[in-house]
C-alpha cells in the first residue's frame, strides 16, 4: 500500500458513513459558482476541488489492465478526479455511426472507483497533430481519407506521423465536429445519470505550429484555401493573430453546440499560448468557461497559471507533466500552489510513460499521496474560507540548479508562501507565524497545508505534515476525520500536548483535525 497506513484505515473506517451520504446527495451537474467571490467547482451541490491526473492516451487507448491500475493507483492515492483522452475515431470511426462504448466503459470505472472524470476531447487538432502515434488516429479515417472534402492545413513544415492537423477555418470538418460533440454531449446528458463526468476539454492544445520541430515563426499562417479567403492583414495585428482568432472561431462552435444540448464547464487547454490570445478566446467563446495551462512544474511565479489570470479566466493547473524533474520534486506543493496560492479550482498531472510515472515510483506515489489527502476530505471548509479572513494557507517555493539538460535539480534553497486571510507575502524562513481570528498560529517542519474557521469556534487543519504551536482560546475539543460535503465525520479524538499558554500540534502524517474552542 502506498498511502499511509493509518490514513487508508481512518478511509476503511468511515466507509459506512460515506456510502449512505454519497447515496443521499443529489446528482445535479456540475457548475462554476463562486464562494466569497472566488470562482469554485461545484460538484453533486458540494464545493469540488480537482486533484489527481490525466490517463494520457497511451494509458486509455488498450483498456487494458494497466488501464485499470491507473484508476486503482489514483483511488488509493486520495485523488478526486481523473482525466481522461477521448479520441474522436473512437466514437465515430465511420461517417454518423456513433458508438460511445469506450467512453461508457471510462464512466464505470471512474464511477467503481469514487473517482470523477474530465473528459479530454481529442479530435482534429492536437498538440498540433491529428495524431502521435501509427497504432492510433485522434481524427476518423472518414476524414482523413478524403482530402479534397476536408482541408488539412497548409505549413511548411514536416509533420510526423501521419501529416498535419485539420484546418479550423475548414467548415466541412467543423460541421462533422459540431454533429460528434453534438451527439457526445446527448449521450453524457442521457447516460451518465450520477453525473461523473464534472468537465469537458474541447479538443487538445491545438496549435498552427508543429511544436516538434520548434519552428514558433510568427509569420506562419496556414495557406489552405480557406484561410487564404478569409485572412485580410487590415483587420489582424499579425498572421499568428489570425490563426488565433480562427481557432477561437472554431472552439465557439464547438462550446455553443455543447452548451446548447448539455449544461456542463468547458474549457481549452494551452500548451504555451502567448498570453494575449486568452481574451481572444474569453471574449470570442461566451460558453468557454476557462482555458487550463500545461506545463506547471512549480510555484515559482510567473507561471502561466499567474499570467493566464486576466478577465474571467479561472486558474487551473490542467496538465502537470511528471517527465519534468521539477515537477516531480515539487507533487507535494502543486495542488496547495493552485488551490491556495492562485485561488483555482485545482490541477491534473501528466503521467509520463514509464519509468517516470509516479504510480510506479513508491515515493514519488507516496508524495503526491500526501499532499491530495487533506484536500480530499476538506473541501467544504476550505471552500468556505478562501477569499476571507478565516483561512491560513502556505507551501514550500523551491530554488533549484540543473546540469545542462535541466535533469537531476538539486534544491539550492527554499522560501514559503503565506495566505494570511485575504493578503499574501513570500518569507525567506520555512517557518512563519500568522493570525486566525483569535488564534496565533506558528508552523514549522511543513511543505504545504491549510488552516481554516469555516464556523465561530472552529478550526480545520489540512496538511500532509507539520508541527503547529497555537495560542488563543482553551480548545475544548480535537478530533481527526474528514469531511464529507459539509458534514463533519469525525474519527477518533486527539490529545493536545500544552506548551506553557499555547497548544502543541505535531502531525506526522496526512490529517484533518478539527479544533473546538
Amino acid at each position: 500500500m502506498n498511502i499511509n497506513r493509518a490514513a487508508w484505515l481512518l478511509v476503511i473506517l468511515l466507509t459506512a458513513c460515506i456510502a449512505p451520504a454519497l447515496a443521499a446527495v443529489n446528482k445535479q451537474h456540475s457548475t462554476l459558482n463562486k464562494i466569497n467571490g472566488v470562482p469554485t467547482l461545484i460538484v453533486d451541490g458540494q464545493p469540488f476541488f480537482i486533484v489527481g491526473a490525466q490517463c494520457d492516451v497511451w494509458r486509455s487507448t488498450p483498456q487494458d489492465a494497466g488501464t485499470i491500475n491507473f484508476f486503482d493507483s489514483y483511488r488509493d492515492m486520495n485523488a478526486t478526479t481523473v482525466g481522461l483522452d477521448v479520441l474522436w475515431d473512437k466514437c465515430e470511426h465511420a461517417q454518423d455511426q456513433y458508438d460511445f462504448t469506450f467512453l461508457d466503459w471510462f464512466v464505470k470505472q471512474a464511477k467503481s472507483h469514487h473517482l470523477k472524470l474530465i473528459l479530454h476531447l481529442f479530435n482534429s487538432n492536437v498538440c498540433g497533430g491529428i495524431t502521435d502515434s501509427n497504432e492510433w488516429s485522434y481524427t476518423p479515417g472518414y476524414i482523413l481519407s478524403a482530402p479534397d472534402k476536408y482541408q488539412r492545413m497548409v505549413l511548411p513544415y514536416e509533420y510526423k506521423p501521419n501529416g498535419p492537423p485539420m484546418c479550423p477555418n475548414d467548415p466541412n470538418t467543423l460541421e462533422r465536429e459540431r454533429k460528434y460533440v453534438v451527439k457526445l454531449a446527448e449521450h453524457l446528458r442521457d447516460t451518465d445519470t450520477d453525473r461523473t463526468v464534472i468537465m469537458l476539454q474541447v479538443d487538445n492544445e491545438f496549435y498552427f505550429q508543429q511544436w516538434r520541430t520548434h519552428a514558433y515563426d510568427v509569420s506562419v499562417r496556414c495557406m489552405c484555401r480557406y484561410c487564404n479567403a478569409k485572412y485580410d492583414p487590415s483587420k489582424y495585428e499579425s498572421p499568428k493573430h489570425f490563426m488565433f482568432y480562427s481557432f477561437a472561431d472554431y472552439t465557439k462552435t464547438l462550446t455553443d453546440a455543447v452548451a446548447g444540448v448539455y449544461d456542463i464547464p468547458l474549457y481549452v487547454n494551452s500548451p504555451g499560448w502567448p498570453d494575449w490570445a486568452v481574451p481572444i478566446f474569453l471574449n470570442t467563446c461566451l460558453n468557454l468557461d476557462l482555458i487550463g495551462c500545461d506545463g506547471i512544474t512549480g510555484p515559482a511565479e510567473p507561471t502561466m497559471v499567474s499570467r493566464y489570470q486576466q478577465g474571467r479566466n479561472i486558474p487551473f493547473a490542467a496538465e502537470n507533466a511528471t517527465p519534468n524533474p521539477r515537477c516531480r520534486l515539487n507533487l507535494d506543493v502543486l495542488p496547495y500552489y493552485t488551490i491556495i496560492g492562485r485561488l483555482g479550482i485545482g490541477n491534473l498531472l501528466w503521467e509520463a510513460g514509464p519509468p517516470l510515472t509516479v504510480i510506479g515510483d513508491p515515493v514519488l506515489r507516496k508524495r503526491y499521496a500526501d499532499a491530495m489527502y487533506p484536500i480530499k476530505y476538506a473541501q467544504w471548509a476550505i471552500a468556505q474560507a478562501r477569499g476571507t479572513r478565516n483561512v491560513i494557507g502556505w507551501y514550500i517555493i523551491r530554488q533549484f540548479v540543473a546540469d545542462e539538460k535541466q535533469q537531476n535539480p538539486t534544491v539550492t534553497g527554499e522560501k514559503i508562501f503565506v495566505r494570511e486571510g485575504q493578503k499574501t507575502r513570500i518569507d525567506d524562513s520555512t517557518s512563519f507565524t500568522a493570525a486566525l481570528g483569535k488564534c496565533r498560529i506558528t508552523v514549522k517542519d511543513s511543505a504545504a497545508g491549510i488552516i481554516t474557521s469555516p464556523q465561530p469556534g472552529i478550526l480545520v487543519i489540512a496538511s500532509p505534515k507539520a508541527d503547529l504551536i497555537i495560542s488563543g482560546p482553551a480548545i475544548k475539543v480535537a478530533e481527526e476525520g474528514i469531511y464529507i460535503g459539509n458534514e463533519w465525520k469525525p474519527a477518533s479524538k486527539l490529545e493536545v500536548e500544552r506548551e506553557g499558554d499555547a497548544y502543541r500540534l505535531h502531525i506526522e502524517q496526512p490529517k484533518v483535525i478539527r479544533l473546538t474552542f
